[in-house]
């Protein structure tokens, strides 16, 4: 059974490109009583909250369209069925009360909690479960991957019982509840589907406002018009906040009169039992960092993008009110203006949030010379982790032990991989040496060769990411010292995700392609299943395991990670086993961890503290569901 106990937030954020867009300015009231959140990617001319679909490509040389729910939809209207607590990795109830398996682990029985109202005052129900459901199971042309998820965990198809339809993958019992039934066993459903975990988590949309199934003939249903081709102007959801306009340079929320969680008893860290504070919340696209920094600093802007270390230090420099994940909040200084009051503290590891996807270098295994795992070992023992963190994070992060995010739900695991194949911080050189020796490499004027060859190490890098520009130049500095030819090879983000990481096309890449895990370890493990390298040969295209390690070692990985697949995820075997697959990692190298992905999202304290903090706890980055209990915590200044 997953509990209810204590609210907070797992969220993540993958990095996005940021957009040239207008901005817009505010009388101080207004601004005093709103809270406004900065958007990287530029709002699509059109009005339409159907989150099923992105927004359509744009001309050639703009960057995408921000989604049709992050510039608030789903962080101040549409609320999650759940939310994680990444301490203990427990699901805790915000729309639903619980969720249980059967013996088998291939039913899962949803129970919705009783007395929600969407905003027009309708019932929110087991029906509105069914009916979002359905829609992600009969159009298979939704593009988003929360419906392709649910498409492909369900059982298909569905048949005609006393003249009505049924289908096959879920079935209604009662106003409250709902029985999801899979093809296959699954320890993980809910927390991949329901719990934000990492990519999302499945919206529930009210029934009496999207299309409606018809049946043909032969007494299969169908939506007209079809849901990919619905457009939502007028959204409506159960959060405490409505839309109140959007164009291209704001979207607006307002907040409601009345909330259905008013006077009920959620639980949890804290209890949102009442109305959140802010009576607007504002999603702002922004050209860049530094369009970014001059609102934050001048107060016209109350939750920022991820900034650089010398950003931030130079914002918080101009407006002390302007704190990071382990700032204490300043004195309040009245004004309009940027604060001033004492020099802020020392920049250390704990500036910065860690998000859940670790820095690591991918590795072509197909490609010589990191065919050879000797060689793959080589370009770990030559790598100062401790260094890269100091010096290309600004000492903002920490290095990493195994592959994994570090969290609470975490700590178990992590610690029974770490106590035989934990990674070192400082390199190993003579190790190194020796390696390359037995492989047959020599030095010859400061440079690896071998039959009258250099060692080349071709990196490729997406140029989308400031944040990581100076640890890449770090690790091309390390590996050049120790004697290799380093190349860096920058390539636009729509080349790297869509045309070299996906069909193998690199030697090396850095990269953070083990996200995934954030309070249970298979996510993440099962993206080097040797299987999918099989199933999709150099050229082919796959986010899972791009280096193709398909090796004996990867075979062994596999056999210990199904036994890992069918065990609950909070099961107690679980540590060991990951211990006994990470075995195979260790000696193989199919890649390389490096450090824990640091995260400075500098907020704004002039007009709202309460934000989320290493003392408070929480998770600063916004753009997810969860955003919902950043905003309840919010207190006014």
């Amino acid at each position: 059974m997953i509990r209810r106990s204590k609210f907070q937030v797992c969220a993540v954020l993958l990095s996005i490109l940021a957009w040239t867009s207008s901005g817009f300015t505010q009388d101080s009231g207004i601004l005093e009583k709103s809270v406004t959140f900065e958007l990287t990617q530029p709002l699509d001319a059109e009005q339409n909250f159907n989150w099923f679909m992105r927004p359509p490509s744009p001309p050639k040389g703009e960057p995408e369209r921000a989604s049709r729910r992050e510039s608030g939809a789903h962080q101040a209207m549409w609320e999650p069925l759940f939310v994680l607590d990444r301490e203990t990795g427990e699901l805790e109830g915000w729309l639903a009360e619980k969720i249980e398996a059967n013996a088998a682990m291939d039913e899962w029985t949803l129970t919705l909690r009783d007395g929600i109202e969407w905003s027009d005052d309708e019932a929110f129900d087991a029906g509105d479960v069914i009916h979002t459901v359905k829609m992600a199971l009969l159009d298979d042309t939704l593009s988003a991957l929360e419906a392709t998820e649910m498409r492909s965990a369900l059982k298909p198809g569905s048949s005609v019982v006393d003249g009505k339809v049924v289908h096959n993958g879920i079935e209604q019992d009662g106003d409250l509840t709902v029985i999801f039934k899979l093809r296959k066993p699954d320890p993980r459903f809910a927390l991949k589907h329901f719990g934000g975990a990492m990519f999302g988590s499945f919206l529930i949309m009210p029934e009496h406002k999207w299309p409606s199934t018809k049946t043909d003939k032969h007494g299969r249903e169908f939506f007209e018009p079809p849901v990919s081709q619905f457009v939502w102007q007028d959204p409506i959801g159960t959060g405490p906040y409505e839309l109140e306009s959007y164009d291209m340079s704001k979207v607006v929320w307002k907040r409601r009169t009345k909330w259905w969680g008013v006077g009920e008893e959620l639980g949890g860290m804290y209890d949102p039992t009442e109305l959140p504070e802010p009576e607007k919340l504002i999603w702002q696209p922004l050209a860049d960092e530094m369009a970014s920094k001059t609102l934050l600093v001048n107060n016209e802007l109350d939750a920022a993008r991820a900034y650089s270390r010398e950003t931030f230090l130079a914002a918080r420099s101009a407006n002390p009110a302007i704190v990071g994940w382990s700032d204490p909040v300043p004195p309040l200084n009245p004004g309009s203006g940027p604060a001033t009051g004492p020099a802020p503290s020392p920049v250390d590891a704990g500036l910065a949030w860690a998000e859940p996807c670790t820095r690591q270098l991918e590795i072509n295994t197909k490609v010589e010379p990191w065919n050879d795992p000797r060689m793959r070992k080589v370009l770990s023992l030559l790598i100062d982790r401790k260094k890269l963190a100091e010096i290309g994070y600004g000492g903002t992060t920490t290095p990493a032990r195994t592959m994994f995010y570090e969290t609470g739900a975490m700590t178990p695991v992590i610690e029974a991989v770490a106590e035989d194949f934990g990674l070192p911080e400082q390199a190993n050189i003579a190790e190194a040496e020796r390696l390359l020796s037995e492989v047959g490499y020599s030095k010859t004027a400061g440079v690896y060769h071998r039959n009258d060859k250099p060692l080349t190490a071709a990196i490729t890098v997406n140029d989308s990411v400031p944040t990581d520009k100076k640890a890449v130049d770090e690790l091309k500095a390390q590996l050049s010292a120790a004697g290799l030819e380093t190349v860096l090879q920058s390539v636009s983000n729509a080349d790297y995700w869509g045309r070299d990481i996906p069909t193998g096309d690199y030697a090396l890449a850095y990269g953070w392609l083990s996200c995934g895990s954030v309070v249970e370890p298979y996510t993440s493990m099962a993206r080097y299943r040797k299987s999918t390298a099989i199933k999709n040969p150099l050229g082919a295209r796959t986010f899972n395991n791009t280096g193709r390690w398909d090796s004996e070692a990867s075979a062994a990985f596999e056999a210990t990670l199904d036994e890992i697949a069918a065990l609950p995820v909070r099961d107690a075997a679980i540590p060991d086993l990951v211990a006994k697959a990470y075995k195979h990692i260790d000696e193989d190298t199919p890649f390389i961890p490096l450090v824990q992905t640091p995260r400075i999202v500098p907020f704004n304290t002039t007009n709202w503290t309460g934000w989320p903090s290493a003392a408070t706890g929480g998770v600063p980055m916004y753009t997810s569901g969860d955003a919902h209990l950043m905003v309840h915590r919010l207190k006014k200044r």
